[in-house]
């Protein structure tokens, strides 16, 4: 098959498409019909004008993993006659239907149809463990955290009792409407939901990130229950929402410390009230470079004192792959403490949860003990460990290895190197710097 046109069945299954783009190919002898492929879609495609609505709309012939071409170009031409033939005679026709009799199938009405299905616990839990958690998704616990404090309450209107039982089903799925869904996204994206008002009445939890999350697992949500029969045949009511009609962009964050910062900080992490494993925690993610749930996952069969080292296996891991850290002296002495601190339990951090870092943090600015230009979060400490390591004179290369960042492309085939030498040094020279940064960390102009 050319590269520039469909002309057989396999030459079309057979395209290959990368993740991310999508070509759009016409059909050989077949004007107006095309072919669009993704790495995981071959559909054949066809732009009329709707006999009811008069609105110019794209219709999908079919799926070619389903269908041969040859089975397509005919259901096409069956369309184009029945198209024709009904603005011929001024009917007012969908397209939907003409191709449904196009294909030789009959148009089932709502009479027809079984009773609507609500959200229940059942097609919750199926959901749960076919689509989140026997799947490759790295944090399968935020989708959990947007499910159960917006998709439900505010997209499905379930309600649940304290102890998480659905106590109202909502509404059911085939009967959610696109206006009232795009509004609640608009609110969630301008901050505007409230998901705890006991506890906490005056948090909002929103932006143009969640916002774009909550469309798109919603999106993911209907597009599964609709596959698997859930809407008991009704349409898809979301099937003609998208993420570009939104156009959400989330701001990229670029907060760092700067070296006159450090010391206040580590003054205002020993003053306060956390508990002794949130203080050492916060300094051993300022010092290795971790993320927060590989800390808090971390566990002592995994630190070997004796060889210095910190293992992070690739389930802890957010691009599942394992790592070993290297451990300066001072840091081996954070571990010590936290050891005494654990009494028993075989986690380093004794079971802390990694929410409560970043709430320790966030208490610590509120408290007013800690005066900085800008609030920092748990995840500026990692983007400060990448700075002071590129300040310090370690090669891109190495940082990238130190924060176990996947490679891509060639680099990710070829390079192999663990360069664990090169990253016990880059981790030795910071925890030196550290220990008096305004004498040994490189100067940076403070934020106005």
């Amino acid at each position: 098959m050319s590269s520039s046109v469909i002309s057989t069945t396999l030459g079309f299954r057979n395209l290959k498409v990368k993740k991310g783009d999508r070509l759009d190919l016409p059909v050989k002898n077949c004007t107006g019909l095309r072919g669009r492929a993704t790495n995981t879609e071959r559909v054949l495609t066809w732009k009329t004008v709707c006999p009811s609505s008069k609105k110019r709309v794209t219709v999908i012939i079919g799926n070619l993993w389903d269908l041969t071409l040859d089975e397509g170009i005919k259901v096409w031409l069956n369309l184009r006659a029945l198209v024709k033939d009904a603005r011929r005679t001024g009917s007012n026709s969908s397209v939907h239907d003409l191709l449904l009799e196009a294909r030789g199938e009959s148009r089932i009405t709502n009479e027809e149809l079984p009773p609507p299905l609500t959200c229940g616990p059942d097609v919750l839990d199926q959901y749960y463990l076919t689509q989140i958690e026997n799947s490759s998704i790295k944090r399968p616990d935020v989708i959990k955290d947007i499910f159960k404090r917006l998709i439900f309450p505010h997209i499905l209107q379930v309600e649940f009792n304290a102890d998480g039982e659905i106590i109202e089903k909502g509404t059911p799925l085939c009967q959610v409407e696109r206006g009232f869904v795009t509004d609640q996204i608009l609110k969630i994206a301008c901050g505007q939901h409230i998901p705890n008002e006991e506890k906490r009445p005056n948090k909002t939890y929103g932006g143009q990130a969640v916002a774009s999350k909550t469309l798109t697992y919603s999106l993911s949500f209907f597009k599964w229950a609709d596959a698997t029969g859930k809407l008991n045949g009704y349409p898809n009511p979301l099937s003609s929402l998208s993420k570009k009609l939104f156009n959400f962009k989330a701001p990229k964050r670029d907060r760092f410390l700067y070296r006159e910062e450090i010391t206040p900080l580590f003054e205002a992490i020993e003053a306060s009230e956390m508990s002794p494993q949130s203080k050492i925690a916060l300094h051993v993610l300022l010092r290795t470079g971790v993320r927060r749930s590989e800390l808090t996952n971390a566990l002592w069969k995994n630190v070997d004192f004796e060889a210095c080292s910190w293992f992070i296996p690739a389930e802890d891991a957010k691009n599942k792959s394992a790592i070993k850290i290297p451990l300066s002296q001072q840091l081996l002495e954070l571990f010590h403490q936290l050891r005494d601190e654990a009494k028993g339990s075989k986690y380093v951090l004794g079971g802390l949860a990694p929410a409560s870092l970043s709430k320790a943090l966030k208490r610590l600015q509120d408290s007013g003990r800690l005066d900085l230009a800008q609030p920092i979060r748990l995840h500026d400490l990692r983007r400060s460990y990448s700075t002071f390591l590129g300040d310090l004179g370690v090669q891109p290369h190495v940082i990238e290895k130190a924060l176990n960042h996947s490679l891509e492309g060639v680099a990710a085939i070829y390079n192999r190197a663990d360069l664990y030498s090169e990253r016990a040094t880059a981790i030795k020279l910071l925890s030196d710097a550290l220990e008096s940064p305004i004498q040994l960390l490189p100067a940076k102009q403070k934020i106005d």
